[in-house]
């Protein structure tokens, strides 16, 4: 871990989404640069392996969710270890199983996209067998985050948890 606000994560999973095939064509060069070579990928989970002298949030061992993406500060989620800035993770919680996706578009406006005007969402059903219930939870224009991994995801599993004892 190189800076402050960081931790390294022992990726276990990471998500291919259409973004990383635009910003590897080219298409984002002007909006977005990218100094290559890069590591590609956003949404992973994992545990955390080391954190930076400032993390009093996490600790090693931690299960946690998020988003590595290079454009937020990551290093990208494609590899075995990423860094992440731990604004963009959260705890994965202990007590539910959950087959879910996060997901963020960037709004048009006057036919250009910013990257700091999205559409933030996170949806899933639990448990991953034999579902009790789905949900989505969507954002437009985020204040905290502009990803889906770091803002829908948490309210999502605030809501998850609260219901599933109930199930």
């Amino acid at each position: 871990v190189t800076n402050s606000g960081q931790v390294l994560i022992d990726v276990y999973a990471s998500s291919i989404n259409p973004f990383d095939n635009i910003v590897l064509a080219g298409f984002m060069e002007k909006m977005m640069p990218l100094k290559f070579p890069a590591t590609m990928g956003g949404d992973f989970s994992g545990i955390v392996k080391k954190i930076a002298d400032d993390v009093t949030d996490f600790k090693i061992g931690d299960q946690v969710y998020g988003q590595a993406i290079v454009f937020n500060g990551g290093s990208g989620s494609f590899a075995e270890l990423a860094a992440v800035s731990t604004k963009n993770m959260a705890l994965k919680p202990k007590n539910i199983e959950v087959c879910a996706k996060s997901g963020t578009a960037q709004i048009a406006k006057s036919g250009q996209y910013t990257d700091t005007e999205t559409i933030a969402s996170y949806i899933g059903f639990s448990p991953c067998q034999n579902p009790k219930f789905s949900m989505i939870i969507i954002f437009n224009k985020p204040r905290l985050s502009t990803w889906g991994s770091s803002t829908a995801a948490p309210v999502w599993f605030e809501i998850a948890s609260k219901i599933s004892p109930l199930l």
